[in-house]
């Protein structure tokens, strides 16, 4: 099974976690709402760069990958 979320993207979610972090720190003294969401925000960057799905691509049918197959259901067989 191949996920929606390409390399590049994936480095990408990796490289905005910190700046989230940072924002939530600098933030959390004044308004701690952004401090959570920001916090929110990184590890949902985190798990998605991890598991290589998010569930808004699987919504949107956004793939960042490559090559991308339809998936067919295992019980079907495929076309020659």
């Amino acid at each position: 099974m191949v996920g929606e979320i390409g390399i590049f993207d994936r480095v990408l979610r990796v490289l905005l976690v910190p700046v989230a972090v940072i924002a939530a720190t600098v933030f959390a003294p004044n308004n701690p709402w952004w401090a959570a969401v920001a916090l929110l925000f990184s590890a949902l960057m985190i798990a998605t760069a991890l598991i290589g799905k998010c569930p808004l691509y699987m919504l949107l049918g956004i793939h960042t990958t490559r090559r991308h197959e339809p998936e067919v259901p295992r019980s079907l067989p495929r076309a020659a």
